[in-house]
């Protein structure tokens, strides 16, 4: 049986957060670098790098996670 706890939820919500910063610094050096060398081109590069970084940073959390931290829905485990 596959069980999560809440020391294995914080981890996964740090090290998405973590790679997200990561990649979001990394996409603003290539953009930058893209600015000076071949302004369209180095945007082009570093959008979807941008798209990516913001993806990992905003991720929502899994269902099992929401129900240990209880971030539920109020009621939501009633139905009510």
């Amino acid at each position: 049986m596959n069980t999560i706890n809440k020391n294995e939820c914080l981890r996964d919500k740090v090290s998405a957060r973590v790679v997200g910063v990561f990649i979001l610094f990394v996409s603003l050096l290539l953009a930058f670098a893209g600015l000076l060398i071949v302004p369209l081109f180095g945007l082009l590069f570093a959008a979807p790098l941008l798209i990516l970084a913001f993806t990992f940073i905003l991720a929502p959390e899994s269902k099992a996670c929401r129900l240990l931290m209880g971030k539920g829905r109020p009621g939501a485990l009633t139905g009510f």
